[in-house]
């Protein structure tokens, strides 16, 4: 949309407004299905609305009680429409094409892939509220053998007010202005008529012989599946053949987390049985992009995710009512499947333990076992020496001695308990299992280096329950045996 459009419509909030007389559709009469290339005929039926809100009064206002009569038919691109006619009463009006307006029915109604619109339009006619009328257009439709949407449309008034252009009551809008100049020179915004927006009419009509919604046999992954790769596809079987561009329009759609509800898009759940008044946050499931693929042979769609599922997470796959068949009948009720991705692997536990360390896989081993814990700053530190207070966790953790509840403070004169601080409590517990001894003046020293016959003593006394008996030697020889010796 262009910036003239945009500007001019922050520009027309600031002028005095009135409202112009407008037509309301109100229902059609069309055939439910026809033949290939067959010609059908549509009758659409509306209502006159008498103008309403202030007019101004200098200049002089033109007839706010006439309105132009225009219809526009939104159908597929291949199909035709020759003729349509406006009755009023005993009046017949052949309304001419008017392909200039196109663009407006396109800003209210975008026309979908393959669907274009054709506008038509008659000079304008007095009516009064209430009046009733009819639109009668002939509709040739191709050879294609389908469902097909019909939109029927009209309005009043464009959606936004040309800078660039000249609006409708003739007055000439040039950009910068602040205002159309009407009769006499004034600067009466005599072609801006805000008006309710345009009256819409949505149907559909079979081509030919068509099948019934499609529906999704089958999932990969199927729902619920858990332990999926990260690097998966994700497929659904169809019954029928269907269209790849509706696929690729919304209607196969892949969303990190679950989906909880939706109604042909993915929306979240309001209300449940428990608690109707219960709702979730205002927000979306995250849409994960994706590719749309699809296999003739097997009827299966292909989302391609464009990079790796998080490891871990939860996934929605949804057929929403975008996606429809090659006859253009639509997925009447959504499928989903949801599944959970295979977890990662591991994080290395140190940042300053590479894979490539000689020690990595005993560091992990000990990691994983709960015996060593690194550092708050997420290092090991492997080339560090070890203190004694270290080494008192370490074995208590092996072993399995450490309790959660804090118990007799420590032996030592210089291990006291400190807040927040669980050293203390470890140390006791090898001091009681008999694992660490102390020195002999009472002392622990717990940030000292150990030195290897300290760390010999304490894993020996650690592992003395679990150690085997020292095996049996041979028995001695007998005396008998025993040659004399010789003293030197």
């Amino acid at each position: 949309m262009g910036t003239p459009r945009l500007l001019a419509a922050a520009l027309a909030v600031t002028i005095p407004l009135f409202f112009v007389a407008w037509i309301e559709l109100l229902g059609v009469d069309q055939p439910q299905s026809v033949a290939p290339g067959a010609t059908f005929e549509a009758t659409v039926h509306a209502v006159a609305h008498g103008a309403t809100g202030p007019i101004p009064t200098e200049p002089p206002a033109p007839d706010r009680s006439a309105v132009s009569p225009r219809i526009g038919v939104l159908a597929p691109s291949d199909w035709k429409v020759p003729t349509a006619v406006f009755r009023l009463g005993d009046t017949t009006v052949q309304l001419a094409p008017a392909p200039d307006e196109t663009w407006v029915y396109d800003v209210y109604y975008p026309a979908p892939p393959g669907y274009i619109w054709r506008a038509f339009l008659a000079e304008a006619v007095s009516m009064d509220d209430g009046t009733p009328l009819d639109f009668s257009l002939s509709v040739v439709t191709s050879a294609r053998i389908g469902l097909y949407q019909v939109v029927y449309m009209t309005w009043t008034q464009p959606p936004y007010w040309y800078l660039d252009g000249t609006g409708t009551s003739g007055a000439t809008v040039t950009e910068g202005s602040t205002g159309s100049t009407g009769p006499g020179g004034s600067d009466a915004p005599t072609d801006i008529l805000p008006v309710p927006g345009p009256s819409i009419l949505e149907t559909t009509i079979a081509v030919g012989e068509v099948g019934p919604p499609p529906q999704v046999t089958a999932w990969e992954p199927p729902d619920g599946a858990a332990g999926v790769p990260v690097e998966s596809d994700i497929r659904a079987t169809f019954d029928r053949d269907m269209d790849l561009a509706s696929l690729r329009a919304g209607g196969l759609q892949l969303f990190g987390g679950p989906v909880w509800f939706f109604d042909g898009r993915a929306e979240w759940q309001t209300g449940t049985a428990l608690d109707p008044g219960w709702t979730m946050p205002p927000i979306d499931p995250a849409p994960v992009p994706a590719q749309v693929f699809y296999d003739v042979p097997t009827r299966t769609a292909i989302l391609h995710p464009l990079r790796p599922l998080e490891p871990h997470q939860v996934y929605t796959a949804i057929a929403t009512t975008a996606a429809r068949a090659t006859d253009g009948v639509p997925v009447e009720n959504p499928a989903s499947a949801t599944f959970l991705t295979a977890p990662g692997p591991p994080l290395r536990p140190f940042s300053d333990v590479p894979p490539d360390h000689r020690f990595r896989e005993a560091i992990e081993a000990l990691y994983r076992a709960g015996v060593i814990g690194g550092f708050p700053d997420g290092t090991f530190r492997p080339d560090d020496p070890v203190t004694r207070g270290q080494l008192a966790r370490m074995l208590v953790s092996l072993l399995g001695l450490h309790t959660p509840e804090p118990g007799p403070p420590p032996p030592f004169t210089d291990v006291g308990a400190l807040p927040g601080d669980s050293l203390p409590d470890y140390i006791g517990e090898a001091a009681r299992a008999g694992i660490a001894l102390g020195f002999d003046d009472g002392t622990f020293r717990p940030y000292e280096t150990v030195t290897r016959i300290q760390l010999v003593r304490m894993i020996v006394r650690a592992a003395q329950p679990r150690l085997n008996p020292p095996p049996r030697t041979s028995p001695p020889a007998s005396p008998t045996s025993l040659r004399p010796i010789r003293a030197s």
